[in-house]
């Protein structure tokens, strides 16, 4: 191997020993801060629950909710998360507490992005309270969603409703297979 070769590879494997030390790095610090927001997390459905969490996290791979947590109240099982609920006019994080049978307990809105989206109006999440399971949830308009027909604010509802739907599916399957055991 000449000279130039080996000042190539050691230049190469430098570089790639640079880069995986980095990235290692960056994974340490998303777990620390990852670890801090899941701490952030219990506090917030903790406090609007009027619960204790009583177990881990159940993890969930869906686009609105990554952690489900299982909290006690009075001796009676729920599940909260932290959704985050968006579309083209905005973002919404917001803490939801669930029944074991799906129906919406409570919901409280940590944060909204820009402050003029949809989801910072007035009752906006209420309509959603006590339902879930085998109550619908509100719809606005069904599932169109052609441009022509959708307002933003009607695609902001959509995208609200199939949250909530989606989480309720969730909780009622993970609560039926605990039961099940």
């Amino acid at each position: 191997m000449d000279r130039q070769n080996k000042d190539s590879l050691v230049e190469n494997l430098s570089a790639a020993a640079l880069l995986g030390l980095l990235a290692l790095l960056v994974a340490s610090a998303s777990f620390l801060v990852d670890g801090h927001d899941e701490k952030r997390e219990q506090e917030a459905l903790a406090t609007l629950g009027g619960a204790k969490v009583s177990g881990k996290a159940l993890i969930a791979s869906d686009s609105s909710f990554r952690r489900v947590y299982p909290l006690v109240r009075k001796g009676r099982i729920l599940y909260g998360t932290i959704l985050a609920i968006g579309d083209q006019r905005g973002k919404a994080r917001v803490a939801a507490i669930v029944t074991a049978d799906g129906h919406v307990d409570s919901v409280k809105v940590l944060s909204v992005v820009p402050a003029d989206a949809p989801f910072i109006r007035e009752g906006w999440f209420t309509e959603f309270v006590g339902k879930g399971g085998d109550d619908a949830f509100p719809s606005n308009r069904g599932d169109l969603r052609r441009p022509d027909t959708v307002s933003a604010a009607t695609d902001s509802f959509l995208e609200t409703q199939e949250a909530f739907s989606r989480l309720s599916g969730y909780v009622t399957g993970m609560a039926g297979t605990a039961e099940g055991n």
